[in-house]
């Protein structure tokens, strides 16, 4: 244990430690017993940055508490005195804003609209908007079937309801109609939950016309309330996508279907990255993939930005991977072919949902 005259000279200590190896453990678990006095930390002065044409001296008067500069000093001795590592295990990033950070800097995509808001369709990429309406109007007679879902989820949740927070409108529609339409014999599910129940829905209707799946889902995370309520013969690999074997991605074949609701983000090691440069590769020509929380031709929405704070970025993978690429071929994307045909999409749905969505389906050649 510390003496209470001990906290700074050990935080001290273990920084400079942290500076030569961010991973020794022993530092991390002393420099998580200290305390830190924020309010001393929000009024300490800030080190100057020193550069080549630097002639700043280090100021000297503490920021005024609460202010944006007090504000500011608390972040950055934060940054310094607890260290990055530190503060991403306490489950916080704290990087600063800078031109080379991968994160969405909102002032600046506030003054700069013109650069990401009402631009044009992403070029290189074969819509095939008529193809798509095609796919709609084949799916539109089995979306029938979902007339009496109920508006609310049973509180239990052994059955799918539309106001879920998560899986309705055209995605859920568009998901339903194609398990369907095409029966696949295999479906993989990387992100589960309320799509997993009303895929449970759809193929107790397949199974009844004598056309039986196999299903395995991919969830680190399951919905304790949901999970339950699954069939005992799917199969369930609790890990994250890079842990589960290629052999769950070698056994799909043409007709069957990859369905895929991931972070969205790419970064190093992430799912979105395995999911494009070491799944995808390994498919067989006519398996059937879908990404989730795909907007294009627009761009990530406005409240996903400012009111969430997320960096999402898959969908710009999707667009490059997608430019000048015969491999693949859209089946439907939702918000794409809404924007384009709405009024179509309204007459074949019959407003059992509403026709716009995020998903998006391809098929590999």
């Amino acid at each position: 244990m510390l003496k209470a005259g001990q906290h700074s000279q050990a935080r001290e200590i273990c920084r400079r430690l942290l500076m030569e190896d961010p991973s020794i453990p022993e530092a991390l678990q002393i420099l998580g017993r200290c305390r830190f006095d924020l309010s001393q930390f929000a009024t300490a002065p800030t080190r100057a940055r020193v550069g080549p044409q630097s002639g700043v001296s280090p100021r000297a008067e503490p920021a005024l508490p609460g202010s944006d500069e007090a504000l500011r000093n608390l972040l950055e001795n934060l940054f310094v005195h607890v260290g990055f590592r530190k503060l991403q295990q306490l489950g916080f990033h704290l990087q600063r804003n800078d031109f080379y950070s991968p994160l969405n800097d909102c002032d600046f995509l506030q003054q700069n609209y013109d650069l990401w808001h009402d631009q044009p369709d992403p070029p290189e990429i074969d819509w095939r908007v008529d193809d798509q309406l095609a796919a709609a109007r084949e799916i539109a007679p089995f979306l029938e079937e979902l007339r009496d879902i109920p508006q609310s989820p049973p509180a239990d949740c052994h059955a799918y309801g539309w106001e879920n927070g998560f899986w309705n409108n055209a995605d859920a529609l568009v998901q339903y109609g194609l398990v369907r339409s095409r029966k696949p014999e295999l479906y993989v599910e990387i992100g589960c939950g309320w799509s997993s129940l009303l895929l449970k829905q759809a193929l107790e209707f397949n199974e009844q016309e004598g056309h039986p799946a196999d299903v395995t889902l991919i969830e680190p995370y399951p919905n304790p309330r949901i999970f339950p309520h699954l069939p005992s013969s799917w199969r369930h690999h609790p890990a994250i996508l890079q842990r589960v074997s290629f052999s769950v991605f070698d056994a799909l074949a043409a007709g069957d279907v990859l369905f895929y609701d991931g972070s969205h983000c790419s970064k190093i090691a992430s799912d979105v990255n395995w999911f494009f440069f070491r799944v995808l590769p390994r498919l067989q020509p006519g398996v059937i993939i879908h990404l989730h929380d795909i907007v294009l031709p627009d761009d990530y929405f406005d409240p996903y930005v400012f009111q969430r704070g997320q960096t999402w970025n898959e969908q710009f993978l999707l667009q490059a991977f997608l430019m000048h690429n015969p491999a693949y071929r859209i089946l439907i994307a939702n918000r794409f072919l809404w924007r384009k045909k709405a009024a179509e999409l309204d007459q074949l749905y019959r407003g059992i949902q509403p026709s716009h969505g995020c998903s998006f389906w391809m098929q590999k050649l």
